[in-house]
């Protein structure tokens, strides 16, 4: 059993499932142990499996016990020239020690910057903010993909759900989807990536062309060891230099964000 204790910002409205305030699972030994009230004041427990099926998202605000988890940041702009829908970029850090999930926490977020709080519910369309999107893909500096997420926050995470991190230098790439409101201050296209772990990390940026030679690496591995066997088809089959040397995997779902792949492998002789 691994219990979460969460509290609702609002401070009233919680979870009434299993392990709620009046669930009949808790025993006076696990109350004292977990520290559990029986108030409404936001503070709540959920176990695990039931928060991953029905958050979809959790903010850690501030961790003061520099002891146990520490936050490396950065500030990144992805500039008022810059037109492109999809303008990704790349950043790079170090684990000096392994971060296995059943014992530690560890996230990439990406904070969107402006004035945001104040404009959320601004009904002037010139101010107003609605959160972009974003695409967040780890890999192992070697091409090796992690995991990836797409969504939408003020602040958007990618979280280690189930994944034990080996020591090493990761690659991870931020790809922000703009929409419309980015237009309405400049600073809406600034970016504050924070990386929360039980060790600081030094958090830099990675050059575009080197991040894309290790994003192509990601996703051919991706390719070939997640997508399942139904998106893989031969390929120029009806050609008897190539009969079924010839193979593609394409796939738009197994890698859990805007990103897919289209992949053709050549095991034939001949160039295609």
């Amino acid at each position: 059993m691994r219990l979460l204790r969460l509290r609702n910002p609002w401070g009233q409205g919680e979870w009434q499932g299993a392990w709620s305030d009046k669930s009949n699972l808790w025993t006076p030994e696990i109350k004292k142990l977990a520290g559990f009230q029986d108030v409404d004041d936001g503070i709540f427990f959920i176990e695990l499996n039931d928060y991953l099926e029905h958050f979809s998202w959790t903010s850690i605000c501030v961790e003061n016990n520099e002891t146990k988890y520490c936050h490396s940041q950065l500030y990144h702009s992805f500039g008022a020239l810059d037109e492109s829908p999809m303008p990704q970029a790349f950043f790079s850090f170090n684990l000096r020690e392994e971060v296995d999930f059943n014992t530690h926490a560890f996230a990439i977020s990406v904070l969107q910057q402006g004035d945001r709080l104040s404009n959320y519910r601004l009904k002037d369309a010139s101010k107003k903010f609605d959160p972009a999107n974003f695409n967040i893909i780890l890999m192992t500096a070697t091409g090796e993909f992690i995991t990836a997420r797409f969504g939408s926050r003020f602040m958007f995470s990618l979280l280690n759900q189930k994944i034990t991190l080996a020591p090493g230098k990761y690659i991870f790439m931020i790809d922000p989807v703009w929409n419309s409101t980015v237009q309405n201050d400049e600073q809406y296209r600034e970016v504050l990536v924070d990386i929360y772990a039980p060790m600081p990390v030094s958090l830099s940026q990675v050059d575009d062309a080197m991040g894309m030679q290790v994003l192509a690496r990601a996703l051919k591995g991706a390719a070939m060891t997640i997508s399942p066997p139904d998106t893989r088809q031969t390929y120029l089959e009806e050609n008897e230099d190539y009969g079924t040397d010839v193979f593609r995997v394409s796939d738009v779902q197994s890698i859990d964000c805007w990103y897919g792949y289209i992949y053709t492998q050549n095991n034939s002789p001949y160039r295609l």
